[in-house]
């Protein structure tokens, strides 16, 4: 088997890491994958963006490799496509990246700034443009992918592989069996994960207050929060709501795992409610699995096929509607019997399954035609001044002459 040089995300998810996110799990899971396959895998973690030197160290470990592989979205995948050099090249996009940007101008909040509009566009032609093979979330997004790679000529040319590797049935916490919502006592609901922009904070706040209403057993436990220089909106507002709500909402925020283990084997209903737009129709939602891994009764909606999938082989209870219709759903789970879960996302979901491609192709990884388009080389200028810039900044003459201003502000204060 060859050489493969893994670009993730990290840290790896650990017992005492705060915040593990699904680009994390991604990288832990395709790094699981190639070993399992028989690959000799060098690891290359992304823990900051602007990590000093690490284009230069990926491109030493991409020479001495026979493939280069990214896992999670964004960065690690820009990376890779400046390391990879004439090595083969898997790029991941778990998660289409325009309709993630369309989900972050649409939501309410502060507007992005048009460099981070034109870098995210730019970024997702480099990465079409160079990638000999494409793992995506869902089918919905291949289709989309398709039509991507067709609009820069690239299809035009050769078949790119495209590869649908959803989300993988497995976490690292103790997995619980499915537990019943009790007849007496608090019945406790949980959201848990990451604000994002797609996540329908404001119905479902509103849709909680009624049914806090309708039934005064109801509690909620939230894990997680905003994601800091990406987006925190969301969490901003439904932490001014849950304090209107001191008796019934609990923020821990984010949790290690032992304590997150703990807060999700207390609960009984998990809950997911999306936004309407793109990235909803062409995503997935880890949380929705690992409610269903942690014994929860699930309950989500917002159109995303994976949610689609599992509401009808009925293991999710489906949300739609306004925030009333909602409320009279969540109040009616408290009497639904226990729905088994397991067996389906197991079929569907399991890491071996979804895997197989990307194993398949790194048994015999190969170079398909490439397109240099503006965005490819404009993305790529970018890399490297984020190279210089890192060079910069460790080199003695920028130290020497940042403590040489901190002393002066300090003379003049």
């Amino acid at each position: 088997m060859p050489r493969v040089l893994l670009i993730g995300r990290g840290p790896l998810p650990s017992p005492d890491l705060h915040q593990v996110g699904f680009a994390q799990l991604r990288t832990r899971h395709f790094l699981a994958a190639l070993s399992s396959a028989g690959c000799e895998v060098d690891l290359l973690l992304i823990e900051d963006d602007l990590q000093p030197g690490i284009l230069d160290d990926a491109m030493a470990r991409a020479a001495r490799s026979d493939a280069v592989v990214s896992a999670g979205p964004h960065r690690p995948g820009a990376l890779a496509v400046a390391a990879a050099g004439d090595k083969p090249l898997w790029v991941d996009i778990p998660g289409d990246p325009l309709a993630e940007l369309q989900a972050l101008l649409r939501a309410p909040g502060p507007p992005l700034p048009s460099e981070r509009i034109a870098a995210a566009q730019a970024a997702t032609h480099a990465v079409l443009a160079r990638a000999d093979a494409v793992s995506v979330i869902s089918h919905r997004q291949a289709q989309a992918t398709f039509g991507r790679l067709s609009a820069i000529g690239r299809d035009l040319q050769v078949a790119v592989p495209c590869a649908v590797l959803p989300i993988a049935f497995d976490f690292p916490l103790a997995r619980r069996s499915p537990r019943t919502i009790p007849a007496t006592g608090p019945i406790r609901m949980v959201l848990s994960g990451a604000f994002a922009p797609w996540l329908d904070d404001e119905r479902l706040a509103e849709a909680l207050s009624i049914a806090f209403t309708q039934d005064d057993r109801l509690e909620l436990q939230v894990t997680g929060g905003g994601i800091e220089g990406h987006y925190t909106a969301g969490y901003a507002r439904f932490s001014a709501w849950a304090a209107r709500h001191p008796d019934r909402v609990k923020l821990h925020g984010w949790v290690p795992h032992a304590r997150l283990e703990a807060i999700l084997g207390d609960c009984h209903i998990g809950l997911c409610l999306d936004r309407p737009g793109a990235e909803p129709t062409l995503g997935g939602r880890t949380r929705v699995l690992l409610y269903a891994w942690m014994g929860l009764q699930v309950a989500a909606g917002g159109g995303c096929e994976q949610v689609g999938l599992l509401v009808d082989r009925g293991v999710v209870h489906p949300l739609s509607g306004d925030a009333r219709t909602l409320a009279n759903t969540l109040v009616s789970l408290c009497h639904q019997p226990p729905r088994q879960a397991g067996p389906t996302l197991t079929r569907h979901f399991s890491p071996a399954n979804i895997t197989a491609p990307l194993t398949e192709w790194v048994r015999s990884p190969r170079r398909v035609g490439r397109v240099d388009t503006a965005e490819a080389l404009l993305a790529a200028q970018v890399e490297h001044l984020h190279k210089q810039l890192g060079d910069v900044h460790r080199s003695p003459t920028w130290r020497t002459l940042s403590r040489l201003h901190l002393l002066l502000r300090r003379l003049r204060s």
